[in-house]
């Protein structure tokens, strides 16, 4: 999990996009969820035809409730903060904490589907 702590703990230039304010983290939340479809075994062509609310409920299905609702929870508070302008901090701080809980909780699956495939070796 190190890349993902360094992430996380490396400070807020990296989650801050100036001079506008708008939050960085789309481009590592969103793949996050396809990825762990695809860790659990969900063929590449249905993962990658879903929509965000397709691959939620898949992911909730798969007994991924945790991880769907930060995933959820990221998306919505985003939004939130865009139509403030990028002015509501509250909603700033809900997506950066969603987006910290979701990127958590995809290592932590990443890294026992790893070793539960290195058991099997």
């Amino acid at each position: 999990m190190g890349r993902v702590h360094d992430l996380l703990f490396a400070g807020p230039t990296l989650i801050v996009s100036l001079p506008d304010n708008s939050l960085d983290l789309t481009w590592r939340v969103s793949p996050s969820a396809p990825r762990l479809l695809l860790l659990a075994g969900i063929p590449s062509p249905q993962v990658w035809s879903l929509n965000r609310t397709g691959v939620i409920g898949l992911l909730e299905a798969l007994g991924m409730r945790n991880f769907a609702e930060a995933y959820r929870e990221y998306y919505l508070s985003a939004w939130v903060y865009f139509l403030s302008g990028y002015s509501d901090s509250a909603a700033a701080r809900s997506t950066v904490a969603a987006a910290i809980t979701a990127l958590r909780l995809a290592a932590n699956a990443a890294e026992t589907v790893g070793a539960s495939e290195a058991r099997s070796l």
